[in-house]
């Protein structure tokens, strides 16, 4: 990640909410909060789910009731770090700071990954990237759960 993109994504951390439209804010009808109620019909409390690009944490509580082992990243430092202030308490779940495009660390280790407004980045073949290692990390007959962003246009400043 260019060094650029982490400083403008560390500097949003702190107003999350007022700057970034989330699938998390009171009244939006979140798809994955559904599907993990409804489709994962295996013992969750057995599984482990790996949330891409967690932000500052706001999946992570919901997943570690759900199941067994949760890991979150980002690779925004001031995210993880609000991450881990929120579930500090969670004995279930890891937060850390990693990059979507390296993820070999997890490879073959979760039944579930999630991600949401996360994949983004200005350039296909990064997206690409991205996409391959949440491949490799999922296990056989693993299941993939996003949300993508669309947005029509683009003010940021890098």
């Amino acid at each position: 990640m260019v060094d650029v993109e982490i400083k403008a994504w560390d500097k949003t951390a702190k107003n999350y909410f007022s700057e970034v439209v989330s699938p998390f804010a009171e009244g939006v009808d979140n798809p994955i909060f559904w599907y993990l109620d409804n489709k994962i019909v295996l013992d969750k409390k057995k599984m482990s789910v790996i949330d891409i690009g967690c932000g500052i944490g706001n999946f992570l509580p919901t997943l570690s009731e759900k199941f067994a082992k949760v890991v979150g990243f980002d690779f925004s430092p001031k995210m993880v770090d609000i991450s881990k202030d929120k579930v500090k308490n969670l004995k279930n779940v890891t937060v850390l700071v990693r990059d979507a495009r390296e993820l070999s660390e997890f490879y073959n280790q979760f039944e579930v990954v999630v991600t949401v407004n996360s994949i983004l980045l200005p350039n296909i073949k990064e997206i690409e990237k991205m996409f391959k290692e949440t491949y490799n990390i999922l296990k056989q007959g693993g299941v993939l759960l996003g949300v993508f962003p669309a947005m029509e246009e683009s003010t940021s400043d890098y």
